[in-house]
């Protein structure tokens, strides 16, 4: 491009940091954030959102707070991406407070919270065990029709609740904020209330289920599976004790499969009767 007479601009940059950082490439994107000095070309708030997307998601905290530091330095207005982003990378690390007080400069500087800050915020109060507060404040949005009902909402409060509230809790949740308004679980809230449940039950021994789509061969699906559990010995130290393949949705004829570990409880001590 310089070459050709044709200097990069801050869309040019923008661009490449982006497609490093979802590749994980952080380093890189730093270098070009490094390099846009060099022909001139001020970041803007863009270019803060894809670094500080990128270096929360490999975890790198401590040049996402640089970057947090430089955005203040030059006075960039953060918009509501921003915000999202570093409330979201602040509450992964366990730091719920800190997603609180910038909860409180978004509401000070006027800028609208979005469906995904509402999430981030049930998020975090489900982590701290205020279940009921938050449940609260998803009932107002929602009377108020400021937000609409979204299975992110439900799945992180569920969450909540099978850790902090118990089972009980969870299947008159279910019932009346959800099925009774329509609103049915996806795979993720699925998987939320299987590991609650199983949580609550004592002892877990680790099954592994492996699904496939339509279009995928049952061989196929059978080697996926046997990789797929030598990876959980080997690099997570899981000891599978059974496998299960089968079908997931036979109506999509595509290829793909979908992997799934699921702690069974077992009981802490048998009969030789309840064995037979």
């Amino acid at each position: 491009m310089v070459v050709d007479g044709c200097p990069p601009n801050v869309v040019t940059f923008n661009t490449l940091i982006k497609g490093l950082c979802a590749n994980g490439r952080v380093e890189g994107a730093m270098s070009v954030l490094h390099q846009m000095e060099k022909y001139e070309c001020l970041p803007n708030i863009r270019t803060y959102n894809e670094l500080l997307d990128g270096l929360f998601r490999v975890n790198r905290f401590r040049e996402a707070c640089g970057i947090i530091k430089d955005i203040e330095e030059r006075n960039v207005d953060l918009n509501i991406v921003a915000y999202n982003i570093i409330m979201h990378g602040f509450s992964s690390v366990g730091m719920q407070e800190r997603v609180f007080q910038i909860l409180e400069k978004i509401l000070v500087n006027g800028v609208k919270p979005d469906a995904i800050t509402v999430n981030v915020i049930i998020h975090a109060y489900s982590k701290l065990g205020k279940v009921r507060t938050i449940m609260q404040i998803l009932d107002k949005y929602i009377e108020e029709k400021e937000l609409y009902q979204d299975i992110i909402s439900h799945t992180y409060i569920l969450w909540g609740i099978c850790n902090w509230l118990g089972t009980e809790e969870v299947i008159v949740y279910l019932h009346n904020k959800m099925l009774s308004k329509g609103i049915f679980s996806n795979v993720s809230t699925w998987d939320v209330l299987i590991r609650g449940f199983f949580n609550n039950l004592g002892h877990m021994d680790q099954h592994f289920f492996t699904c496939r789509l339509g279009g995928t061969p049952l061989m196929e699906l059978m080697i996926a599976a046997g990789k797929s559990v030598l990876s959980l010995q080997l690099q997570h130290g899981l000891a599978v004790v059974r496998v299960y393949t089968g079908t997931f949705m036979t109506s999509l004829d595509m290829a793909g499969a979908h992997h799934t570990k699921i702690p069974i409880p077992v009981p802490l001590s048998t009969s030789a009767e309840s064995e037979e």
